[in-house]
């Protein structure tokens, strides 16, 4: 996971010297960093989690499934799968996703930072079913009330024609730490650092006429427990699809909680 610059720390230091001698003046930095995990080879992850949708203001349909992450250490070539990077093997963490035993996602991770690579979820695309992802990393440290801009943007693919380029994604939002607690889930009781977060997310797939523009406006909490990283979300949405055939209006509620860790 990669760090904060040095020049901000100071900065951060400094702010919470400018209000006096008292410790009550003091800003209080939280050392997040703890609060975060970079998955290793052999654990797995299970989530209970929910979703509730309702589309042009029908009703609403709830969903519940158990997700299991399963993270393992493998030799792969990526240019062979995705045509990724060169026609030469390399070693990467894999992340297995399944729903209800179903497979469900492939994610590689580089080893060395931990940086998401390919994402090949399977679950949430048809012809678009894999991407190649950047973006930047869960700000440390943090002070509370601070506003923090975490962004990710997806090339998307499909296997059947990896060569080329079927759409985009783009994903900005906005986290703000609020404070740190202690909450009790299925998986156990564990202090955690509380987030909220807005943002918008869309999806543009290019090989329709016109683009299927998929825009989804997000708000809600997520809790990161310390030594464990992600334990519970929180998320309202409201997503729009707009393309080929009529608009479609979509609301969700989506919530996850870790069940166990292996």
């Amino acid at each position: 996971m990669k760090r904060i610059s040095v020049l901000f720390y100071v900065l951060l230091v400094f702010l919470c010297a400018c209000g006096g001698s008292s410790s009550d003046d003091y800003l209080p930095i939280i050392n997040a960093g703890k609060y975060y995990y970079q998955p290793v080879d052999g654990d797995v992850f299970t989530y209970d989690d929910s979703l509730v949708q309702a589309v042009d203001e029908g009703a609403p349909v709830q969903t519940d499934y158990e997700r299991v992450s399963t993270f393992t250490q493998v030799d792969e070539n990526l240019y062979t799968l995705y045509l990724y990077g060169d026609d030469i093997s390399g070693t990467y963490l894999l992340e297995t996703s399944t729903q209800d035993g179903v497979d469900a996602g492939y994610t590689y991770y580089s080893l060395s930072d931990g940086t998401e690579i390919i994402h090949d979820d399977l679950s949430l695309f048809s012809t678009i079913e894999f991407s190649i992802r950047s973006g930047n990393d869960e700000p440390d440290p943090v002070l509370p009330g601070w506003n923090y801009s975490k962004t990710q943007d997806d090339f998307l693919f499909s296997t059947a024609a990896p060569d080329e380029l079927k759409g985009l994604y783009e994903f900005e939002s906005t986290i703000i730490p609020e404070a740190t607690e202690t909450i009790t889930i299925t998986a156990g009781t564990y202090e955690c650092l509380r987030f909220e977060i807005s943002g918008e997310s869309v999806k543009t797939i290019e090989d329709t006429d016109p683009y299927t523009i998929t825009t989804s406006v997000f708000t809600g909490y997520q809790w990161y427990a310390e030594g464990l990283g992600l334990v519970k979300i929180e998320l309202d949405y409201e997503t729009e699809i707009t393309g080929p055939g009529d608009p479609v209006l979509i609301t969700s509620t989506y919530t996850s909680e870790l069940k166990s860790v292996d």
